[in-house]
């Protein structure tokens, strides 16, 4: 991202020129995932993913296009 000289007044404060105040759904949504007991899980190769990130891993999916890499949750 470039540096800017130019900033503007907006509703949540002064932000750069080039920016748009937008709603976190307008870019990115949120859904509750699935419900999978503790006790259901059986390991396998997909990650188990919380709040808190990745907690364990399972033998089924049931996303099919995540938005965002296992790299970027450790980050």
């Amino acid at each position: 991202m470039q540096k800017t000289e130019n900033y503007k007044q907006s509703e949540v404060g002064l932000i750069p020129e080039e920016w748009e105040v937008k709603f976190i759904k307008q870019v990115a949504p949120l859904q509750r995932g699935f419900d999978l007991p503790t006790k259901d899980i059986k390991t396998g190769p997909f990650p188990v993913v919380y709040s808190n990130g990745i907690v364990n891993y399972h033998n089924d999916f049931k996303v099919k296009n995540l938005g965002w890499s296992q790299e970027d949750l450790v980050q």
